[in-house]
């Protein structure tokens, strides 16, 4: 039951991300050939801080793909190498070791 509720709270978070991000994008569209006011201009400071706020999550999300990839990698090399250690073992050489 709980386990549910957490797939389905992080299924709306999702959701909720990629929706902030796709009407930021189309309010960005849709304005950014206002007629501007001048420095004051409330649509030109929103667009600022929704372009600033897009490219932080592009930076977060690119930063956790490169280290996901980077620990996938490193897994994969431990693992491998582990695999190597024991393919070389006197049993599966069948070597007679005499003490």
């Amino acid at each position: 039951m709980v386990r549910e509720i957490k797939h389905w709270l992080l299924k709306a978070l999702c959701v909720f991300i990629f929706l902030s991000i796709l009407f930021s994008l189309f309010f960005i569209a849709l304005e950014s050939h206002h007629d501007c006011h001048g420095e004051d201009c409330h649509i030109c400071t929103l667009i600022i801080s929704i372009d600033s706020a897009l490219r932080r999550i592009l930076i977060f999300f690119g930063l956790l793909l490169l280290m996901s990839g980077s620990l996938t990698l490193l897994l994969h090399q431990v693992f491998k190498s582990n695999a190597d250690v024991e393919s070389y073992t006197p049993v599966i050489m069948k070597v007679r070791i005499n003490s």
